[in-house]
């Protein structure tokens, strides 16, 4: 019964992250497909805050005011600060289409 009602509430608060999160923001490649960043996901997944990234390591909240480039992620910057070898999360290289995703025809 305790497992069951803690499945719920877990359930419950993910829907209440995903629609208190931002919308998605799409930033396109150059080389690559385009990559969708959820809020939503990194708000319930990753377990952060919008402290987290705003406004320290994305200073600008406007859509397309941060111009975020494979080499400065590769360099530790952006994403990159969590997302590298030994980081928090997946390490960039090698994982292109964990956020380069294709869209589907």
């Amino acid at each position: 019964m305790k497992k069951s009602a803690l499945v719920l509430l877990a359930i419950f608060a993910l829907q209440l992250v995903a629609i208190a999160a931002p919308k998605d923001v799409s930033f396109p490649g150059k080389t690559q497909s385009p990559v969708t960043f959820s809020h939503a996901k990194h708000l319930a997944v990753a377990k952060m805050t919008c402290k987290t990234c705003h406004p320290a390591i994305i200073a600008k909240m406007k859509s397309g005011a941060n111009k975020i480039k494979m080499a400065d992620i590769s360099k530790g910057k952006f994403c990159g600060i969590c997302h590298k070898e030994k980081g928090k999360a997946f390490a960039v290289a090698a994982n292109c289409a964990k956020c380069h995703v294709k869209a589907e025809s």
